[in-house]
């Protein structure tokens, strides 16, 4: 740790992602030895970011100990670790995600079949579909696709937002995000709708009249 990084909240940041560390491996030590490692699926995942760019102490140091600035890209890099019993994989997929996909992948991994059309997300581990919206965390119209991330004006305005490549960082132009844009609050409204109207319980029980609804519903 660099003296900088001493005495201050990301230093400490830094020495609880160090004793997270140690408690997964002494965790998964102890499944070993009771013999139940080999017998389960073991899914670790963070839900949120940890350190946020809009704080300037937090962008500083983060930055600092990068070496390049501290952006949305590495603030939403959350991390997923998926244990599968009886498969020597050791691959680090490169599929846009986020927790609503953890459902579909965990069925899969499973052999259970998604048979719901109204599940959102997709299985990580199986999909051409990498693509993520943001509404927390990011101004709300802001997504990931590949490599792209765009990140929606804090006025609301599409054309004021701005758009790079998470790898390069070097910006893309805005006007070329427009649709998938506009394919975020069509996502976000019909999630909504379904909360709403209260859906998802009728999906559950089988009741598929509601559902109809929202299928022809123009949003």
């Amino acid at each position: 740790m660099k003296k900088l990084d001493k005495n201050n909240i990301f230093g400490d940041y830094l020495q609880s992602t160090h004793y997270v560390d140690k408690v997964i491996g002494e965790f998964i030590e102890d499944l070993k030895v009771k013999g139940l490692y080999e017998n389960s699926i073991i899914v670790i995942y963070g839900d949120h970011f940890g350190l946020s760019v809009y704080d300037d102490s937090f962008y500083k140091n983060v930055s600092n100990f990068l070496g390049y600035d501290y952006d949305y890209e590495d603030m939403m890099n959350i991390p997923l670790l998926i244990h599968i019993p009886g498969e020597d994989i050791n691959e680090q997929p490169e599929n846009n995600g986020g927790q609503v996909d953890l459902m579909p992948t965990i069925l899969n991994l499973m052999g259970i079949q998604n048979i719901n059309p109204y599940i959102y997300g997709h299985d990580l581990l199986n999909t051409d579909n990498n693509f993520v919206l943001e509404q927390m965390y990011m101004p709300r119209g802001s997504f990931i696709k590949d490599d792209i991330m765009f990140c929606m004006s804090e006025d609301g305005i599409f054309e004021n937002g701005r758009a790079w490549n998470r790898i390069t960082k070097e910006p893309v132009d805005v006007e070329s995000c427009r649709k998938d844009f506009e394919r975020v609050y069509k996502e976000i409204e019909q999630s909504n709708y379904i909360l709403k109207k209260d859906l998802y319980k009728e999906v559950l029980k089988g009741k598929t009249g509601k559902s109809i609804e929202l299928e022809n519903k123009d949003f």
